[in-house]
């Protein structure tokens, strides 16, 4: 999920509430349509959906994200810098803390 929020600027997981959003975690549905993913790269979402992946079984280990080839590329802005809206939404983003 970081590295979601590092390229995006939000959580893959939206919704009204905590239930909403607990819904779509366990359900698996994130949006690949936000408009930072038309400049980013194809090896990176290609990480992002694996490491998203629900089942922990199927999902890869820290050591196996590591040598994915987004990781080995030393220019990791080929597609181009981040975009306005990314970082507007760093910006905006804050984590509501919880009421005890």
């Amino acid at each position: 999920m970081i590295m979601y929020i590092m390229l995006t600027g939000t959580p893959p997981f939206n919704g009204r509430n905590d239930r909403e959003i607990l819904q779509r975690v366990q359900q698996g549905k994130y949006s690949v349509s936000h408009p930072a993913f038309k400049i980013i790269s194809d090896d990176a979402r290609d990480l992002l959906e694996k490491m998203l992946t629900f089942d922990p079984v199927k999902r890869p280990t820290a050591q196996q994200c590591y040598q994915h080839s987004w990781f080995k590329k030393q220019n990791h802005t080929e597609k181009g810098k981040l975009d306005l809206t990314t970082m507007e939404n760093f910006k905006n983003f804050q984590v509501s803390p919880k009421k005890i």
